[in-house]
């Protein structure tokens, strides 16, 4: 009887988690507030690897927070040892390497400052808050140092705020501070507020008074009035109405007053200001804004209507002028024969005209008007464009 025997294979697998062969290596500076660097390391790849984790330690605690192949020392660490967990995954499983540990960190000099308000104390002093950094670059910090500027006068604290001494009366000066521990000086903080050791603030003794008639466009002025206060103040202004308060725009010493602000009682709001402080005063109000006579029409425009009947028919037409604060009433028309004076020609309740010229003979006119209203009447407009009469 014939037969066979078969043939039995063993499959045998050679899958496994990583295995490090080579250790990472941390390369870099070991001082505060620089940055290492972590190798991966060599690994087996039986299956191949998929991916690293990087977990930075001192000594060999967890340094929170810092997971990547890079790490920036943190002052907190100043005196340990870094190294980094290396943990290499493939399909099958993960697994965790240690790198090379540096020698112990070093520290640097702090972080700057930030720095604070600061104010005069005394005619010849003054005094400089401001927040130390955390940061102190890992070795303690023992002074804090303001520097005036100008002048370069110092003072010198352990904690805020600083007093400077010996600064010159009514200068103006900033403060930067620095930080120092025993590596040595951190960089300068933000410049401080401006202070003026023996500044006082403006006070006014005597009140601003307005000068000039109070009619629309007429100009009226003020003055400052009489003030105290070291340095001596600069003054802006602010023309106000009784009804309405600040007139938008009107900010200067003098003020042109406008038709709209007929029959209001006007003042002026005085600032003077210098580095220790600004105070207000006010000028009396003025009496109520009379009317003036309406302003000169412009634009005024002349055109034929109909170029070809006896007489001809132009029509002149101008913009509404600015009736001073009272209503214009009527307007005087002014006419221009062939270069000729311009006489008064008619009048009309509103500003447009129309006129009948002359005969079958060639002719040029041109036109001005002006406004008329209670108050009396307005200056005439500039001439009108000429206008050829076939």
């Amino acid at each position: 009887m014939s037969g066979f025997l078969p043939f039995v294979f063993a499959a045998t697998s050679t899958a496994s988690g990583p295995i490090n062969t080579v250790a990472p290596v941390v390369t870099g500076t070991a001082q505060v507030r620089q940055t290492l660097s972590c190798t991966t390391g060599t690994w087996t790849n039986v299956p191949p690897i998929i991916g690293y984790a990087y977990q930075w330690q001192y000594g060999t605690t967890n340094i929170p927070g810092a997971t990547s192949s890079t790490y920036t020392i943190s002052y907190l660490y100043a005196g340990q040892t870094i190294r980094c967990i290396v943990t290499a995954t493939n399909s099958v499983g993960s697994r965790a390497a240690s790198s090379n540990a540096t020698s112990a960190v070093a520290a640097t000099t702090p972080l700057a400052p930030t720095i604070g308000t600061a104010t005069a104390i005394s005619n010849t002093a003054g005094e400089v808050q401001f927040v130390a950094n955390p940061d102190n670059g890992g070795s303690t910090v023992t002074s804090f140092t303001a520097t005036s500027s100008p002048g370069g006068i110092t003072g010198t604290s352990s904690s805020s705020p600083i007093t400077v001494s010996g600064l010159t009366t009514l200068t103006t000066y900033n403060f930067f501070v620095i930080a120092t521990n025993a590596i040595g000086n951190s960089l300068t903080s933000a410049g401080s507020n401006s202070i003026t050791p023996g500044a006082v603030a403006p006070v006014n003794t005597a009140s601003p008074t307005v000068f000039g008639a109070a009619v629309v466009r007429n100009t009226i002025s003020s003055s400052d009035g009489t003030w105290t206060g070291s340095p001596t103040p600069t003054f802006t202004y602010q023309w106000q109405s009784q009804s309405t308060g600040d007139i938008s725009g009107a900010n200067s010493s003098s003020f042109v007053i406008p038709s709209s602000l007929y029959g209001q009682n006007l003042r002026c709001r005085v600032t003077g200001t210098n580095v220790a402080g600004s105070a207000q005063a006010f000028t009396p109000y003025t009496s109520p804004v009379q009317a003036n006579t309406p302003e000169a029409p412009s634009s005024v425009s002349a055109s034929i209507d109909d170029p070809v009947n006896f007489p001809r028919r132009v029509t002149v037409t101008s913009a509404v002028p600015d009736n001073g604060g009272s209503a214009i009433t009527v307007y005087n028309w002014f006419r221009s024969v062939n270069g000729g004076s311009f006489l008064s020609n008619t009048s009309t309740s509103g500003p447009t005209l129309v006129d009948n010229v002359g005969g079958t003979t060639p002719l040029t006119v041109a036109y001005k008007a002006s406004a008329v209203n209670l108050i009396g009447n307005g200056d005439q407009s500039p001439a009108s464009n000429t206008v050829s009469v076939p």
